[in-house]
């Protein structure tokens, strides 16, 4: 069972090789959707986690920020009570506070 190669045309020859080079062309192709795709779906992740982190540090130099100028502004305020509880209450003013506190608690 010999093929004999006087029967083969040129014809033959040529459309079995441009339907290699076709099949390689098209696994090219989807090498090249498949890259595209996974490629596509990292700098999407990579954008993500910047985007995140640049977020979370402007987040906190502005909550930062917020502290420091609302502690600028009532600093002399905030030292005053704490002045004011270091030299104590009366026991009726310590009384009342504590009232007050436990009506908060049980509404």
């Amino acid at each position: 069972m010999c093929v004999d190669l006087t029967q083969i045309k040129l014809w033959d020859v040529f459309s079995w090789t441009i339907s290699l080079a076709a099949l390689m062309i098209s696994i090219l192709g989807v090498a090249l959707i498949l890259g595209g795709v996974f490629a596509f779906i990292e700098v999407r992740r990579r954008a993500e986690d910047v985007a995140r982190k640049t977020s979370e540090k402007v987040a906190r130099k502005t909550a930062e920020e917020a502290a420091n100028i609302y502690v600028q502004e009532n600093l002399q305020a905030i030292l005053q009570e704490y002045v004011n509880l270091m030299q104590g209450t009366s026991d009726v003013e310590a009384n009342q506070i504590a009232e007050a506190e436990a009506d908060e608690n049980n509404q």
